[in-house]
Formats: C-alpha cells, structure tokens, sequence
C-alpha cells in the first residue's frame, strides 16, 4: 500500500496534523521459530494511506487474538499459502485509537476522532494493526463509547464478534436460553458470557479451571464449573439450550457426542475452536462434523462449525453493550510497547491466557474515557487470578 505523505498522502487529514512517511511497527520477516526471532520492531515501515471508504487509524492500542497467533506462526499451511512463505508484515486485527486521516467517501468519521475497530483481512495484509497507523474500511471502525478505556474497547473487535456469532450459530438465540460457555476465562470465553447474558439468557454456566472460577462468576455467570475437579457432563441431562465451546480438541475436552446428552432436544451444539497445525486441524473439523452425523446432530438438535467473519453490524451491536456497561472486556495479559510483542505472541500461545493479550503501540494507551479508570484498575488486579483454559482469542 502507498505510503502516507506529511499531512495525509492521499487521505484527508486535519489542519497541522502531521502524518510521518514512515512508522514504528511490529514486522514479521519468517517462519517458523521462536517468536523474538521470527518478529522484530522496525522504524521504516511506510505509513499506509487510506483509499476510498478507508480511515487511517493512528493506533493507540491493539488486543491479539488466536487467528493472529496462527497467521504470523504459519502453523497452518493454508494460511502459509495465503500469506507466502517469507511473509513480510505486520500482524494485528484488533484496535483502538485516533483517526489520523480519511480517504474519499468516507462521512462517518473525521481527523481526531477516538475510535475502536477492527481490519478485515484476517491477517493476510501487508499492514496490520501493530503499528503507529494502520487503514480499515470505515464501517469496522466505531466512536469510542463514553466511559469506555481504548483498553477495552480494542478487546472486542474479534473475540466479541466471535461470542456474538456463536450466540446465533446453528439457530437464532431464544430469550431465556440456557448455555453452557467451555472455555469460559478465554478470549472469546468471558465475551460469550457476558453476550449470552445480554441477549436474555436465563441461565450461563462457565466452564474454566480453579483458578480463573471467581474472574468467570464476576463476569456474570450464574454457575461456574472447574473442570479439573467436576465433569461438566455429568448430571446435566437436557439441560442447554446452546453449548459454545471456545476450546476445541486443544485442551482435551469430550467431543460433540458427549454433549449431545447435555443439550436440550432441539439444542445447539457451537465449536469455536481448533487446532494448531493443519492437519489437526482438518481432522478436527472432520471428526467433529462425523461425530456429529453419527450422534444425531441436524435433526431437532443441531451442530455448528463456527468460522466468525468481520461484521459492521455485529460491532455496532457490541458499541451499544460496551456504552450501557452490559459488556466489560477482561484484560489478563498487558505489554506496555510493541517491543512486547514477541512475548505477548508467547503468552498467546502458551494455552494458558486469561482474558485478552493487550499491547500498547507507543509505550502508554490514549487516554482513558470519562469513567473509565476504576474499571481498568479492577481489570489489572482480577488479572492477578492467573492463566486461562484455551489459545486467547
């Protein structure tokens, strides 16, 4: 993508703002190897300009999630073919900042504006969100919510539109529904609670380990299981209406076939989750989808396979949550620069995060919105509880 002149290349931008040639950002130049070898922080890389329907985000802040994860390690090979071998970018989806410029068309947004959002390549691009500026169509950026820290905010872009498609995978949410979160204290795991709550759920058990049971309860379920003392199977006889599971074969949870007897006879059954290699992954999805073929699932009861995908209106849906306090992004893992990034990926991959990977582009988030502070500071001290259950998505 051409590069962003002083003052705005080809975007639009404000008067006296200045837009440098170049940028600060996370470049990831091989695979695969230890993360601190396969990613460094450079001062060269040329700032991006936005085209038409496109904003130029200078980033403040930037959330990583499991599809990050997978693209920069290359670990699986369709995605290797997508991006080549010797990928030369910068990773990061998930972000919140300022609008550093805007390109023809665009009338939602102006220069200045704090905003959160997210990009909608997955990954594949040259320029992604880990640096000082990066571009996204205009409708998957949206107004920083009053109250709301850019911390927060940046969290929700992937691992919330994820929870909020899971919700309405297999078959549309009923208010009053049951559901049953595996993988509760994950990424996608304390958003799918939280979701479920807001969209009229009338019971949500989270499924974690003992020490992530009281972040899980704090965000709103109503009962929480810890797995490594009681079977979540076990004396659950139809009792969901919907099972998301945010975790897949990684951690070595049942299949399909097991949860089919804890779902109510016209539930749902959500996979979330996946594997670390392709051929795992391939398996995985078709041993889910024959496990579920065989044990009955899209009759009355149905299986989903969820491959979440960018949507505007399922991110304006998560604003409004975010805006009314419905929806609270617990932030486990924080790295105060881009130099972080190597170990933030680490922590990601480790299977153990809590809550969401947080890294901040130029040593400090912006500043925090009107009320946000006494939120941020319960974050960082619930962060204290420990690691998570699934690869942090």
């Amino acid at each position: 993508m051409a590069a962003a002149g002083a003052g705005g290349g080809g975007g639009a931008a404000g008067a006296g703002t200045a837009i440098p040639k170049h940028m600060r950002a996370v470049v990831q130049s091989k695979y695969p190897g230890a993360w601190a070898d396969v990613i460094s922080v450079r001062d060269d890389v040329a700032v991006p300009t936005p085209g038409a329907g496109e904003v130029l985000i200078r980033v403040g802040v930037v959330s990583i999630h499991a599809g990050d994860f997978h693209a920069q390690s290359g670990d699986i090979c369709i995605v290797k073919c997508m991006t080549g071998c010797s990928p030369q970018r910068v990773p990061g989806q998930d972000f919140a900042g300022t609008v550093a410029a805007v390109g023809a068309g665009v009338t939602r947004h102006r220069v200045g504006d704090a905003v959160f959002g997210l990009r909608p390549d997955n990954n594949f691009s040259a320029t992604g969100a880990l640096a000082q500026f990066t571009v996204t169509k205009e409708d998957l950026v949206y107004a920083l919510p009053d109250g709301v820290s850019p911390e927060q905010a940046c969290c929700v872009g992937t691992s919330g539109m994820t929870a909020v498609q899971a919700m309405r995978a297999g078959k549309p949410f009923r208010d009053g529904e049951r559901v049953l979160v595996v993988g509760a204290s994950g990424g996608v795991g304390t958003h799918a609670v939280q979701i479920a709550k807001a969209m009229g759920a009338s019971h949500v058990t989270g499924v974690c380990s003992t020490r992530n049971v009281e972040m899980v309860r704090g965000l709103g379920a109503d009962a929480v299981v810890d797995y490594t003392r009681e079977d979540y199977h076990d004396g659950a006889d139809d009792s969901y209406d919907r099972v998301v599971d945010c975790v897949g074969q990684r951690r070595g949870t049942l299949p399909p076939t097991a949860c089919k007897g804890i779902l109510k006879p016209d539930g749902v059954f959500v996979s979330v989750g996946a594997s670390e290699s392709t051929c795992g992954f391939i398996a995985f999805a078709l041993k889910l989808t024959l496990c579920a073929a065989c044990c009955g699932y899209g009759g009355s009861q149905t299986f989903a396979f969820l491959s979440s995908a960018p949507d505007s209106a399922d991110l304006d849906y998560m604003r409004g949550l975010l805006a009314d306090g419905r929806l609270r992004p617990h932030v486990g893992h924080r790295f105060a620069s881009l130099d972080g990034a190597a170990e933030a990926f680490e922590v990601l991959g480790s299977g153990h995060a809590a809550g969401k990977v947080v890294v901040a582009v130029d040593g400090s988030a912006p500043a925090v919105a009107a009320g946000a502070a006494a939120g941020a500071d319960a974050d960082a001290a619930a962060a204290a509880t420990g690691g998570g259950e699934e690869l942090a998505s």
